[in-house]
Order: C-alpha cells, then sequence, then structure tokens
C-alpha cells in the first residue's frame, strides 16, 4: 500500500509540474457570448483530446473557469445549460458522440461530485450510464451531461473530447487608481480598470465619486488576456489634463484621461520570457519633465525583474533583477 502511495504522490507531482508549463496562449472557437439571466459569459474551446486538467488551468489562465452550472437541481435541463448547449457545443463542427469539458469533478474518497467554483451540488442532468470517471462533459449531439473517462493523473486526455467551455462571472475587474480633479468641483476622481468580456476590450471608466457621474471612458488593446494594471501619468500633451497607462501582456498604451480617439504612447518592456505582474508610475527621474513607467515581470524560474522606462524617449533609465 506504501508503495502505491508513493507512486500516486510521485505521479502527482509529476502532473503538478507539466500541467504548469502547459497552459499556452488560447485561441478562441466561438464569440463569446452573453446569458443575460445571470450576466455571465461563455466561450467554447476546440481542442481534440485535450486533458481535463489543462482545459481548467487555460479557462484559469483567461480568469475565467470550467463553465458550471448549480442551477440544474432538477430533472430538467435549466435555461442555462440549454443556452449553453444551443449558442455554443451545438453550433461546433465535429461528429455524434464528441465532448466538451465542464467545471465538475469527482472525488473518489467521498464518492462526490463538486462544482470547481465550490457552488451548491444539486441533481444535475445527466445520464448516469457508467460509474468510476472523473470529469462531466457535455456530448456534442444531444445536450445531455456525460461522465467522462479520464482520470486525474491523465495527461493524454480522451479521443472523444472536443475541447471545452469557459465561463466568465461577468467583468474582470483588475484595479483603480485617482485622478486628479478633471471636472474642477474640488474632488479627485476614480478610474477603475477591467476587462470587458462582451467586447473583449480592456476598459477604464473614470467617475466622480461625488456626483456618482462618468466622465470619460477609455478604451485600450483588444485581447482576450485581462490587463495587468493601471497608473496615472502626469500631462504629457501640455493640455493640462493627466494621462491613463495602461499594462497589457508587456505593452503600455498611454492616452489623455478625457480623449479616447488617441494613444499618445505605446512602449514595450522587457521581453516575451517574462510574464507581467505590475505597473507602477515614477515622478520624473531623469528630469525631462516626463513621468517614468515600471513594469515588473517574473520568469519561469521564479526570479523577476523590474524594467523603468521614460513615457516620452521610451529609453530605459532602470533595470534591476529581483
Amino acid at each position: 500500500m506504501k508503495n502505491n502511495q508513493s507512486t500516486a504522490l510521485i505521479a502527482s507531482a509529476i502532473t503538478t509540474a507539466v500541467l504548469a508549463l502547459s497552459a499556452t496562449a488560447v485561441f478562441a472557437d466561438s464569440a463569446k457570448v452573453f446569458f443575460a439571466a445571470n450576466s455571465h459569459y461563455y466561450q467554447r474551446f476546440d481542442s481534440p483530446g485535450i486533458n481535463w486538467n489543462v482545459a481548467k488551468l487555460n479557462c484559469e489562465t483567461l480568469k475565467g473557469h470550467l463553465a458550471t452550472f448549480p442551477g440544474d437541481n432538477t430533472e430538467n435541463e435549466t435555461p442555462e445549460t440549454t443556452f449553453v448547449y444551443a449558442n455554443l457545443v451545438d453550433k461546433s463542427i465535429v461528429g455524434t458522440n464528441q465532448y466538451y469539458y465542464i467545471g465538475a469533478q469527482y472525488t473518489p474518497s467521498t464518492q462526490t461530485w463538486a462544482w470547481i467554483t465550490n457552488e451548491a451540488w444539486g441533481w444535475l442532468h445527466y445520464k448516469p450510464n457508467t460509474t468510476g470517471w472523473n470529469y462531466f462533459a457535455v456530448r456534442s449531439d444531444d445536450g445531455f451531461w456525460y461522465f467522462k473517462p479520464v482520470q486525474p493523473l491523465s495527461l493524454t486526455g480522451s479521443s472523444h473530447v472536443e475541447g471545452y467551455v469557459c465561463e466568465w462571472d461577468g467583468n474582470h475587474f483588475v484595479g483603480s487608481a485617482t485622478v486628479p480633479d478633471l471636472n474642477a468641483n474640488g474632488v479627485d476622481e476614480i478610474a477603475s480598470l477591467y476587462l470587458d468580456y462582451k467586447n473583449n476590450k480592456h476598459t477604464v471608466k473614470i467617475r466622480d465619486p461625488q456626483t456618482h457621474a462618468i466622465i470619460s471612458t477609455l478604451t485600450f488593446a483588444t485581447s482576450t488576456t485581462p490587463p495587468i494594471g493601471l497608473a496615472v501619468v502626469a500631462d504629457m500633451n501640455i493640455n493640462g489634463i493627466p494621462e491613463i497607462a495602461v499594462l497589457s501582456r508587456l505593452n503600455v498604451q498611454i492616452k489623455d484621461a478625457k480623449n479616447n480617439t488617441k494613444v499618445l504612447s505605446s512602449i514595450n518592456f522587457l521581453n516575451n520570457k517574462y510574464q507581467p505582474r505590475a505597473l507602477s508610475v515614477m515622478p520624473d527621474a531623469n528630469h525631462n519633465g516626463f513621468d517614468e513607467l515600471t513594469v515588473l515581470g517574473v520568469l519561469q524560474n521564479g526570479k523577476s525583474t523590474s524594467e523603468t522606462r521614460d513615457t516620452s524617449t521610451k529609453a530605459i533609465l532602470f533595470s534591476d533583477t529581483f
């Protein structure tokens, strides 16, 4: 028994290490669809033979999760399951008897099913055709939910699996910043950055906290990858209005806080070996009249580097490894 336990632990460690390197750029095979009843977004990804664990990690990389249906607690399909099947799975071009993963997992030790989001588990509308399998998926030709024959330690997936469905619980909010008073009422504004899942745009809304009115809306790089952060930069175009900088991947775009039509500057940081983690502003360090921006990136080995560039010249002023 001890040998079996050791073997299982080693296999689990190997699985974790492999999966940590497995989530790569994820490309959608359907448009995001919006379900008004819960204000969530869903998207289908076609990836034949993918492992459930990798599918789960891919959704999480996009700041979502494998689709869950906690409302499906009767013997009848709920509007949510029907919506996802009709708008995503049924529109795939795969043949019959093919499956798309969702976020339900079986725990053999307790003999229970659970949603990966820890939402309440209901009856779940499925055809219990076999026992001893570990994940649920939706079949492409009839919309019922089935057990799938993929064990937790499997790295190869299943020949019957065509992909998975991701879900996002509304917009993904990244952060906020204080903006110097734009409407001259003596109160600073609040800027909030989020990824609008409906149009995939990185959006900054600036509100007056006193009146609650939206003063400005800015949109930045279009991408399904959420932005990393935002910073407020001192006036660059000499109009008396500060600028908003947004970090997406390893690129920073800067716009006038009240003008969405023009990108004042676009600056690339570090290189594609780094994963971006944070953006910050540094007051004019080289005394040329423009603020600096610093991006912190992390390598696969865990080491991090900060790179500071001038917002006007884009030149590197500082670089430090931690």
